[in-house]
């Protein structure tokens, strides 16, 4: 959103300096509610980055194997129980270890219950392997 589109139609509210003052709202939720069919469906869905569930201590169940994918650990909080906290530990396309998070978060900028709101086509934020 900028001046010269109105704040984007609006969508923002206009500001004295000449900028615009946008509402964000982020949600999370959960990016498997049961085991994801292979390494290239986690990768392609979740991008939040997650610790080594060891570093958590006993908060973490030990990694269970993905049924059909030996490569993929999985760690619940609760056994079993696929939740936002739940962290798949598997090798990217560069053959890296990384530790993902079971969230997928979304950002809404500005009032998007207007019918001719868009956002911006931006590339999101992506943390894979924060340590």
């Amino acid at each position: 959103p900028t001046i010269d589109n109105n704040c984007a139609n609006e969508t923002c509210i206009e500001q004295d300096d000449w900028t615009c003052l946008c509402d964000i709202t982020i949600t999370d939720e959960v990016g498997f509610s049961a085991e994801p069919a292979d390494a290239d469906t986690i990768l392609s869905t979740l991008t939040v980055g997650a610790f080594e569930p060891e570093l958590f201590g006993s908060d973490y169940a030990t990694g269970v194997t993905h049924s059909s994918d030996s490569s993929i650990t999985i760690y619940h909080k609760v056994v079993g129980v696929y939740a936002l906290d739940t962290i798949f530990k598997l090798s990217d396309e560069f053959g890296e270890t990384i530790y993902l998070k079971n969230i997928v978060s979304n950002i809404d900028i500005g009032n998007t219950t207007k019918d001719y709101f868009v956002p911006p086509i931006r590339a999101p934020l992506n943390v894979r392997n924060p340590v």
